[in-house]
């Protein structure tokens, strides 16, 4: 469900033939290519903190995938799903909150 909502794709489209799936794509985007595969409206809005966007989303994406393990024992519990998702959303408060200090930091000392 996560790869559907972040990708903006559902694994029966038609590009999803043969050997390619909606999982598959998503691990040959991740880390680097990850951009190349969201939903474009994600990273529209604001510009300032893209890249706090791009490493919440690539987190929640690898998230994804481990809780798509073909193996059910392989899978996580949702237990440690939550604790995941609460890990990911701090880190994406703090990279903003880094990016804001900076920004603030360089526009006075070009004051």
């Amino acid at each position: 469900m996560l790869m559907e909502t972040f990708t903006r794709s559902k694994p029966i489209e038609a590009r999803f033939d043969g050997d390619l799936s909606l999982k598959c794509w998503v691990v040959d985007a991740l880390p680097n290519a990850i951009v190349q595969v969201l939903d474009a409206n994600l990273l529209r809005q604001d510009i300032e903190h893209n890249n706090a966007k791009v490493q919440c989303v690539s987190s929640l994406m690898q998230l994804a995938l481990n809780c798509s393990e073909d193996s059910p024992e392989e899978r996580m519990i949702m237990k440690d799903v939550l604790v995941a998702i609460k890990n990911i959303r701090l880190r994406y408060v703090e990279n903003c909150k880094q990016t804001y200090e900076e920004s603030i930091s360089s526009t006075l000392l070009c004051l």
